[in-house]
């Protein structure tokens, strides 16, 4: 798909262009879909992983991972978009937020940073909402210094994004 005008393939950039350069644009769609399966597995596994984390037994959390990744391509359109992109970041946050806190740990901020400044490129609104509930749940929490040091990941996130979209 080069459908160039979703800035989700900023973030794609960089794996498609070898793939260009080695082997033309001629399989691209099939090298796509490939990748986009192995994404989907990729959530898959940490969705799983992360339910077992936050104690849930592990049939129902496969079960759940599963049917999650059955919604990450929607209006069955088998193809990195901001739409699909968009949902799988979201369900890792989703995902953490359920695994959060277990057995004492602090959220893995460099994670929240990274998956809301790509939500902030690939679907704002969604970046706008997980936000949201990221801070709300911070400061339910009286976690400043973990709001602190989100933002500031963010920003620096932001920084390199920019970089990037002005490069192009």
């Amino acid at each position: 798909d080069l459908f160039v005008q979703q800035a989700v393939y900023l973030l794609l950039y960089p794996v498609f262009k070898p793939l260009i350069e080695l082997w033309g644009s001629e399989n691209l769609i099939l090298a796509g879909r490939i990748l986009f399966a192995a994404f989907i597995m990729w959530i898959y596994g940490w969705v799983r992983r992360a339910l077992v984390d936050a104690g849930v037994p592990a049939v129902p959390s496969a079960l759940a991972a599963l049917a999650l990744t059955f919604a990450i391509p929607i209006y069955n359109i088998y193809a990195f978009s901001y739409n699909t992109v968009g949902l799988g970041i979201t369900a890792l946050c989703f995902a953490e937020l359920v695994a959060w806190r277990r057995g004492g740990q602090a959220p893995r901020i460099t994670f929240w940073a990274l998956a809301i400044t790509a939500l902030l490129l690939v679907y704002p609104p969604l970046s706008l909402a997980v936000t949201a509930v990221l801070g709300a749940r911070l400061i339910a929490e009286r976690d400043y210094a973990s709001l602190a040091g989100s933002g500031a990941r963010a920003a620096i996130a932001g920084l390199a994004i920019a970089g990037l979209v002005l490069w192009f």
